[in-house]
């Protein structure tokens, strides 16, 4: 019985390992994807932490001069506004103390839905708590009590964002993520079968020979994959949409729902994913042309999802916003676009830019592709293939 197992195990090893794809997304793929993904998370980080330098904590303080010293230090920014600046966005934090004897009574008011309050809120209360500790320790030795049976300080924080902001800055943190997913699922397998499964019916050549340009037998394919992946992504979204209002309503049955969005925002956003979405597509018919089985076919759509994802998760990190150079960046820009209008804070020049990015580089993958097609061994296995595509096409089937 274990010399039947070895041996089975020996054949299959040997054919498995054969099999390009295997090496590739196996061994190749992890060693060399994911410790890149990791290096470029850390760049990422990186470039957060030095973020502080070009937009320093804004914050309005008030009270005895020693608190107000030590919380306008650097790298924070005096500023003035009040609560009125806190809403409006001008100030981070507004902090009011009032001094009494040996105590103090702080009051921090922030924003939770916006970032750049949070940490600012962060940088307060560890410099209160510093504070803190001095003071308690000064007066227990004046006083000859413990320090911890002392309470000088009463320090209070509220948190300004109205319950729709706090929705909005939840969903913005996993809505787009969601959505990207959704997305880049709906089109793996339609993007296979309009290309690998027409060649497995033996209908290629019949499509390839009608009277149309190559142009227009592509753009047909990609529109058809992209009205598929559409159409499943707001399925998906609207039965989402409903369970989650509907399990709202179980919990809390009298509290008021307080999705309270900009509809034009979000219009505009869901605009540029479409156009996002047009470029994964492109993108996929492309790599997925010298395929000669689905085998290969999902193989390599499923690279292009998994390469595509990664910006676009990137661009969930709290601190990343919309600005000109990111939003030239595909797939990214469109997340952002989405974060930012489930904020209410969408800049339609932004958008406008962001969408004409993904346009763009959908028209340069998708004249490359159009080239292809042109090729003879697109048509016909035997023929001499690009030398781009050697390597996927020699690649051995062992399905």
């Amino acid at each position: 019985m274990l010399r039947a197992i070895l041996l089975v195990l020996g054949k299959e090893l040997r054919e498995t390992l054969r099999d390009r794809m295997v090496l590739l997304f196996s061994f190749g793929f992890p060693m060399v994807f994911y410790p890149a993904l990791m290096w470029g998370t850390f760049q990422l980080m990186f470039l957060q932490m030095g973020d502080l330098e070009h937009h320093p904590p804004r914050l309005d303080v008030t009270g005895p001069q020693e608190l107000v010293n030590e919380l306008r230090a650097e790298p924070a920014v005096a500023v003035d506004g009040g609560l009125e600046g806190l809403d409006a966005g001008t100030v981070d934090a507004v902090i009011v103390a009032d001094a009494d004897a040996d105590g103090m009574d702080v009051t921090v008011w922030y924003q939770s839905a916006r970032p750049r309050s949070q940490r600012a809120e962060r940088l307060v209360d560890d410099r209160l708590d510093e504070l803190r500790v001095l003071r308690r320790n000064g007066l227990a030795l004046r006083s000859g009590w413990l320090p911890e049976d002392l309470q000088v300080w009463d320090i209070r924080v509220e948190d300004q964002a109205a319950p729709e902001e706090l929705l909005g800055y939840a969903l913005s943190m996993g809505l787009p993520a969601l959505m990207l997913i959704l997305a880049m699922m709906g089109c793996l397998y339609p993007a296979v079968e309009v290309v690998v499964g027409e060649r497995e019916r033996s209908t290629l050549e019949t499509t390839m020979v009608a009277a149309c340009p190559r142009l227009a037998v592509m753009l047909g394919k990609a529109l058809t994959v992209q009205l598929i992946a559409m159409s499943s992504l707001v399925g998906s979204m609207l039965a989402i949409g409903v369970t989650l209002v509907h399990g709202i309503r179980t919990v809390l049955p009298d509290q008021e729902m307080p999705f309270q969005f900009a509809s034009g925002q979000l219009a505009v956003a869901a605009l540029v994913m479409g156009t996002m979405l047009l470029l994964v597509v492109s993108l996929m018919l492309l790599v997925v042309l010298p395929a000669r089985n689905y085998k290969q076919g999902q193989t390599l759509a499923s690279l292009v999802m998994l390469v595509a994802m990664v910006p676009g998760f990137a661009a969930l990190m709290p601190e990343m916003t919309l600005g000109p150079a990111l939003a030239a960046v595909p797939v990214m820009n469109a997340v952002l676009v989405l974060k930012e209008g489930l904020l209410g804070q969408l800049s339609l020049a932004m958008a406008a830019l962001a969408a004409t990015s993904n346009v763009v580089c959908a028209a340069a993958v998708m004249g490359i592709a159009v080239a292809v097609t042109r090729r003879e061994s697109y048509l016909f296995p035997g023929a001499a293939m690009p030398r781009w595509l050697v390597w996927i096409g020699r690649s051995r089937d062992r399905s």
